[in-house]
């Protein structure tokens, strides 16, 4: 009987430290993808053409795609020759991030080769970065 008793005791402590083993690592999580940089232009308003006296087309808006799989993405950021873009927004919902100039800067030409360098960061501090040269 006693014998009975210890090996149950035995059998029951060894499946509660097989159970512990057993316990699954928590995936770990990825960071957030981006493509598809874009650079949209346009004409000048007509206050900005006498303002600056400039007939060229500008920089109207800077996009890029970015997809984060456990949907905590924080911020996306980044800079357009050298001009910071402080914050990108995605108002729409459609993963497309956006920075429209201010008009506190002077406008950018858009022709030539346009420098984009984008950063994403997530809650779990996962961080992407992605840098094009578009020609316009």
């Amino acid at each position: 009987m006693r014998q009975a008793l210890t090996s149950s005791l035995l059998l029951a402590l060894c499946s509660l430290m097989a159970a512990c083993a057993e316990e699954p690592e928590p995936e770990p999580s990825t960071p957030p993808t981006m493509s598809a940089p874009q650079v949209m232009c346009g004409d000048v308003s007509q206050e900005m053409a006498a303002r600056y006296e400039i007939d060229y087309p500008v920089i109207q808006q800077v996009s890029i795609q970015v997809v984060d799989a456990e949907r905590d993405l924080t911020k996306v950021y980044g800079n357009v020759n050298g001009i910071p873009m402080t914050e990108l927004t995605d108002d729409d919902a459609d993963q497309r991030y956006v920075w429209s100039p201010p008009s506190s800067l002077e406008p950018m030409v858009c022709r030539g080769e346009i420098v984009v360098r984008f950063v994403s960061q997530d809650q779990d501090g996962n961080e992407s970065e992605l840098s094009d040269i578009i020609t316009k």
